[in-house]
């Protein structure tokens, strides 16, 4: 291998000399002028050599910029690149007062910033004149690209998933730790970044529930939660559909209420029925007591607990598909989320502000209980209504007059899951909002409602919620006063969106 140099002289020693070494210490041939011509050859044997060279290296400097010999050198060396794919290296000595000529703006060029100090650009160099490619091995497509993955998850979630569901399967158990999933996904070239992350997720979206430490970062006792479970029974366990049918006649035509019993009877892991029984006392359709033992047993189904599944035995649809469509607020089960929308819907006809007496409460959420005597229902109304209070849904705003719950309001947080979650259209309501206030510059919530056809309880929560944020300014009777600054920001950026 063997490359021509072209150079102006007065690079030699500050630059060209040290350069040359380098290559031929490398094990690549130079032709060097100050070695390669000899006193008396003729200065055109230059131009001869340039063709029995491998490549041509031509030093860019502030000096050979303008020098009609470097210029001719390139030309000769730029007739045999397009003749014969001739390799041509520009080095490109990067200066205050240079300018690069036009001819090499089309070449990919080796730009120098340190004469002393140029290592990584000379292997660039030393690689390119070899041919050789820096770029790394390409491996095989990783095996989790071949897996068919479930609808909503991505691959990688899909197959973390089914990873869980088999292990429970093959061993009978209900848990299992980071380490096991991480190797069980290494058959799927899954790195434990990729679990993490997948966890993470499916987690957010309660297919799982684990515990973290604060000493590492990694989840501990991972498990199905039982949607997590009627999500791998769906996509794995073969006729999951007809398993469903014998698990609702056990219970409603046979009267068989306990998990290790139906877990007999059905031949079908004890994981499987638990997953099944939570899910119809999450819906409000039984009530069911757990011993310590790990006893499930169902001590009463509700009306409408038993129409559910009277319909289930009657239609094709399955339990997955019919209790996955609702949202669910975070941290809380079906039958607290549908308490808080029935109870945001009364709201909506006056204010979100307005205070939830007890009896009032009593009256929107008695149709999810099968509980006729009066004590015993306001005990069970205030147990999913304490949860949604912990979790800054609700809030207390009175007394209780004498019941086994006080009076409620709706937070603004409440409010904003409400609207986001239950609205129709709700980011059209909200930009329309937005517009009438920037755009139009109303300043009446009840103008703003009249004149989108909204509701004045949507309106007013999110004026007040634009006040409380600090986006408005607004008289105690919520007349707008002004737009802040921090508002003037949010508002177009959020109209331009």
């Amino acid at each position: 291998m063997k490359v021509f140099i072209s150079h102006d002289s007065r690079d030699k020693e500050r630059f060209v000399d040290k350069f040359v070494r380098k290559l031929l210490n490398n094990g690549i041939d130079v032709w060097y002028d100050s070695w390669d011509l000899k006193l008396g050859d003729s200065l055109t044997d230059i131009f001869d050599a340039i063709p029995e060279c491998d490549a041509f290296i031509s030093i860019i400097s502030k000096y050979s910029v303008n020098s009609n010999w470097v210029k001719a050198e390139s030309d000769s060396a730029f007739v045999k690149r397009i003749e014969d794919k001739f390799k041509f290296i520009p080095i490109i000595l990067m200066e205050d007062d240079l300018k690069i000529p036009n001819y090499l703006n089309h070449l990919v060029q080796c730009r120098i910033y340190n004469l002393n100090d140029y290592e990584k650009e000379l292997n660039k160099i030393i690689l390119d004149i070899y041919d050789i490619s820096n770029k790394p091995k390409l491996r095989p497509k990783p095996k989790y690209f071949e897996q068919s993955k479930i609808d909503s998850l991505e691959i990688a979630d899909t197959i973390v998933i089914q990873n869980i569901g088999d292990f429970f399967m093959e061993n009978d158990s209900f848990s299992l730790n980071f380490e096991k999933i991480v190797e069980l996904s290494k058959n799927f070239d899954l790195d434990e970044d990729n679990v993490q992350g997948s966890l993470e997720f499916l987690k957010d979206e309660r297919y799982i529930e684990y515990r973290t430490f604060t000493h590492t970062k990694h989840p501990h006792n991972i498990k199905f939660t039982y949607k997590g479970t009627i999500l791998y029974c769906k996509h794995y366990i073969e006729d999951f559909d007809i398993l469903l049918k014998e698990f609702f006649s056990l219970i409603l035509n046979e009267n068989i209420g306990n998990n290790k019993d139906l877990s007999k009877r059905m031949n079908t892991k004890i994981f499987i029925i638990n997953a099944l029984i939570d899910c119809l006392k999450d819906n409000g359709y039984i009530e069911l007591y757990k011993t310590t033992a790990g006893d499930y047993i169902i001590r009463h189904i509700s009306q409408r607990g038993q129409r559910y599944m009277k319909k289930m035995l009657e239609s094709e649809n399955d339990l997955y598909e019919t209790t996955n469509k609702q949202f669910v607020l975070p941290n809380c089960n079906k039958l607290e989320t549908n308490m808080f929308k029935d109870l945001c819907k009364n709201c909506l006809e006056s204010s979100f502000d307005d205070e939830l007496d007890p009896l009032t409460i009593l009256d929107i959420t008695q149709q999810y209980f099968d509980e006729k005597d009066f004590n015993i229902l306001q005990e069970k109304i205030a147990i999913p209504l304490k949860n949604l209070e912990k979790n800054n849904y609700i809030t207390t705003s009175g007394g209780s007059i004498g019941m086994a719950f006080t009076s409620k309001s709706i937070t603004s947080e409440g409010f904003c899951i409400y609207f986001n979650h239950f609205i129709e259209n709700h980011k059209e309501i909200y930009c329309n909002i937005i517009s009438s206030i920037v755009n139009d510059k109303e300043t009446l919530i009840k103008q703003i409602s009249d004149k989108l056809n909204i509701k004045y309880s949507i309106v007013e929560a999110i004026v007040k919620i634009f006040w409380k944020k600090g986006y408005i300014s607004c008289k105690n009777d919520l007349t707008i006063i002004d737009i802040t600054f921090e508002g003037e920001y949010y508002f177009q950026d959020y109209l331009i969106e």
